[in-house]
C-alpha cells in the first residue's frame, strides 16, 4: 500500500505569553523558603530533650 502525500490536519499552535504564576504559589514557595532558611539558622541551636527527675523521698526508690 502506498502512504498518503497528503497531510493530515495540523494542531492549531497558539503563540500566547504564558500566565503569570498564581499568588497562592508565591506564597507557598516564600513559605518554604522561610522554612529552610529557619531550619538552617536554627540547626546550631538544637537540645536533645531532657527528662527531669525529681529527688525521692521513699528509702529504696532510687535513681542511679
Amino acid at each position: 500500500m502506498i502512504p498518503s502525500t497528503v497531510p493530515g490536519p495540523r494542531p492549531v499552535l497558539r503563540h500566547r505569553h504564558p500566565r503569570p504564576m498564581p499568588l497562592r504559589h508565591v506564597i507557598m514557595l516564600a513559605l518554604a523558603a522561610e522554612i529552610l532558611v529557619m531550619g538552617w539558622c536554627w540547626a546550631d541551636h538544637y537540645r536533645p530533650p531532657g527528662i527531669v527527675v525529681d529527688a525521692t523521698f521513699t528509702e529504696g526508690h532510687e535513681i542511679t
